[in-house]
């Protein structure tokens, strides 16, 4: 084999390992806190389908399907899952649509940490608590909407969104509220999170007393 066909043979291997096929994303396997309680399918459209009943498993960043993390474009949690995991989305670059049910109450630390893809997001009303970290780096998330039952958000949790404009509270919300997008706790004593789209030009609002980190 000449020195130009072993350059061409190079070059087609690479491209295998950076731009593989659709075909090669589809999998599946379990992915629940106990075993087997919840299933995964990666379909070849890029449709990460989660399924049964409970709590899904929390991961340091390697979930079951982190090897296909970037075929992966829309994620369904069908009705009967009651966690996001921890990590479980990390680095999903190309994800861009979310279907969370009712029956999900948490969404883990670093969930959707680098969803570069995501552009807006409705948390709904069953989610009492986000953990830390869980939008980090979404370069593309603009708004979201925090459901009336979330009563904790943890440390950074809309970190590195510098594309973000608003987050809106549902009035109902008994521990946050916001007010032109700025978020609050309740009382609206303490800002919570400014969006960098509004930093450079924010008057603090009175009867603030505390800037949370």
């Amino acid at each position: 084999m000449n020195k130009r066909l072993l350059c061409l043979a190079f070059i087609l291997a690479v491209l295998c390992v950076l731009l593989p096929t659709a075909a090669f994303a589809a999998d599946s396997g379990t992915c629940g806190a106990e075993g087997d309680n919840l299933t995964w399918t990666l379909d070849d459209e890029g449709t990460l389908t989660i399924s049964g009943a409970g709590a899904m498993a929390d991961y340091d960043y390697k979930s079951p399907w982190y090897s296909r993390r970037l075929f992966v474009r829309a994620v369904k949690l069908e009705s009967g899952v009651t966690s996001i995991g921890g990590a479980a989305f990390w680095e999903c670059k190309a994800l861009s649509a979310v279907s969370i049910p009712d029956s999900v109450e948490r969404i883990g630390n670093g969930a959707f940490h680098d969803c570069v893809h995501l552009s807006d997001f409705r948390i709904p009303d069953s989610v009492r608590s986000i953990g830390s970290q869980a939008f980090s780096g979404c370069n593309g998330l603009t708004d979201v909407f925090v459901g009336k039952s979330v009563t904790q958000i943890g440390e950074n949790a809309f970190n590195g969104c510098p594309s973000l404009t608003g987050l809106e509270v549902d009035p109902e919300n008994p521990a946050y509220s916001s007010r032109a997008g700025v978020l609050f706790n309740k009382e609206q004593t303490a800002l919570i999170c400014c969006p960098r789209e509004k930093a450079d030009h924010y008057t603090i609002p009175d009867g603030v007393t505390s800037i949370e980190d």
